[in-house]
């Protein structure tokens, strides 16, 4: 199929991971204080991890390296924000990415020079990956027993997820700056909010199914 996203068992979403080009922080941040070399140098490494984690393609791989890189990457960003503060770019800044959102995902990459970008890339695996995960859990379900055990952590995944999405929408974008011509879907609000809705109803399928199930009145289910 050339959609960019499939449904496993029931209503569950699954996106194409996207795909980075390395970035040597070293090259293009300068630290004005000498223990911030080392956590450049520490960005550097935990921004590898995600990479490798998105080449295995192991959605709990990839959660907790982004997990790991995501603090450190938004404390770059504060300290770049302060004025005279003790980190300046002495290199353009320019992060590269593929889209999950476009029709063939993976053949078109996109570039942009701020930070923005990459935290609304870097956030939008992060929710892909969750999606990914609550997909193999429901694909795992064999029996009623094993739903009524696994169907709460599926929910929780998908809500988990349409958060991240509502995040990015609100507090990331929109990106500052003259937008390109040609850009990744994940950088357009409207964009990461229908993606929050896909998997609020996913969440919502969830407890549908589970209410089914307990022979209660789909009604009740919030």
């Amino acid at each position: 199929s050339e959609s960019q996203m499939e449904l496993a068992l029931g209503f569950c979403p699954v996106f194409a991971f996207p795909r980075t080009k390395p970035v040597d922080f070293s090259k293009i941040l300068l630290a004005k204080e000498q223990n911030l070399v080392a956590k450049i140098d520490d960005l550097n490494m935990l921004r590898t991890n995600v990479i490798s984690s998105l080449q295995l393609g192991d959605a709990d791989s990839l959660i907790k390296s982004i997990n790991l890189y995501l603090a450190p990457l938004f404390q770059m960003k504060v300290w770049l924000d302060i004025k005279d503060g003790p980190l300046v770019l002495k290199a353009t800044l320019a992060f590269t990415w593929t889209s999950a959102c476009d029709k063939k995902p993976g053949k078109q990459e996109y570039v942009m020079f701020n930070w923005n970008f990459e935290m609304a890339m870097v956030l939008s695996t992060l929710a892909y990956a969750q999606c990914l995960k609550a997909s193999k859990i429901y694909e795992s379900i064999k029996s009623d027993d094993v739903f009524e055990a696994r169907a709460k952590e599926v929910a929780a995944l998908h809500r988990s997820a349409a958060g991240i999405f509502d995040f990015i929408a609100d507090r990331v974008l929109p990106v500052p700056g003259s937008m390109p011509f040609t850009r990744a879907p994940e950088i357009l609000p409207d964009m990461q909010r229908a993606l929050s809705f896909i998997c609020r109803c996913a969440a919502q399928e969830v407890c549908l199914r589970q209410a089914m199930r307990r022979s209660l009145s789909p009604t009740l289910v919030g």
